[in-house]
């Protein structure tokens, strides 16, 4: 949910070609999906009926421990530091995975693809770039779930990926390959869809890296264990965004100053320095 209201916002001003205003305050209403997403997540009303018979183990509903119990719990399963520690060296992978992988997702769309921008399209380099969010935010729609999508097949564990970080290599690739292509500007790349394809699959490797990441952190350990790994592997999301602002600016300024500086006939820049208008600002 955090990823929706950038390819939201575009959907809103590119393809339905609705105001930037509008769609600033339509995203801002997302915070609605909140609750309502946690009253969809309860349990229905009539399960605590006593004629009610559940018929799977999901229909059960929970009852928190007592007061004692919980106590007891509580200080039977404190983490110690060497505990920590250790727990921190056996989750190292899992979040330089993490880390490596958003940080290519969140650097190609802001720092790489603002700079292929083709001139001859119909599209115009503003609408090119809110193409390549879309795309963006379509790999998080498919990659996210997909463990979720492959459950109602029942063929959820064979595509389950214990040792996700080796994706991460292939979003380096992507993010490599593609600051060579706006370097040199590789003909067999110049086209507004096979570029758009980019991001797309980019994010797609990189949502299969995040479900699969929190999927099996802490696998075979206590819940009080685990729950300290993902705590731990939420840091690599934050920390990769923080890099990408602060190098993002810089990988995008060299990336526009040199094919301005070496190619003439060339649009460098997807950004558009004029304000939102319908007649040249909308697809549809």
């Amino acid at each position: 949910m955090f990823d929706l209201p950038c390819p939201l916002f575009t959907g809103l001003t590119m393809l339905i070609c609705l105001s930037p205003r509008i769609s600033l305050l339509l995203v801002t209403t997302l915070w609605i999906l909140l609750p309502i997403s946690y009253i969809a997540m309860e349990e229905p009303s009539n399960s605590n009926h006593p004629n009610h018979n559940p018929k799977s183990f999901k229909e059960i509903p929970y009852s928190p421990l007592n007061e004692s119990n919980s106590s007891a719990d509580d200080s039977r399963t404190r983490l110690s530091v060497i505990e920590m520690l250790s727990l921190l060296w056996q989750t190292e992978p899992l979040f330089i995975g993490l880390f490596i992988s958003n940080f290519s997702k969140q650097l190609l769309v802001s720092g790489v693809m603002t700079t292929m921008a083709f001139p001859n399209d119909s599209v115009t380099p503003r609408n090119q770039y809110l193409l390549y969010v879309l795309a963006s935010g379509t790999g998080d729609l498919i990659g996210r779930p997909y463990l979720g999508y492959l459950c109602y097949c029942g063929i959820a564990d064979k595509f389950a990926i214990r040792k996700p970080w080796f994706l991460s290599m292939l979003n380096v690739f992507i993010v490599i390959f593609m600051v060579f292509v706006s370097w040199f500007r590789f003909g067999f790349l110049s086209h507004l869809y096979a570029a758009s394809a980019v991001p797309l699959l980019n994010t797609l490797l990189a949502g299969i890296v995040f479900v699969n990441t929190f999927q099996f952190a802490g696998e075979d350990l206590g819940v009080v264990k685990r729950r300290f790994c993902i705590a731990f592997l939420t840091g690599a999301l934050w920390a990769a965004n923080l890099a990408v602002a602060l190098i993002g600016l810089i990988v995008e300024y060299q990336l526009r100053e040199h094919c301005e500086y070496t190619f003439e006939d060339v649009a460098c820049f997807t950004r558009s320095p004029t304000p939102w208008d319908p007649s040249s600002s909308c697809v549809l």
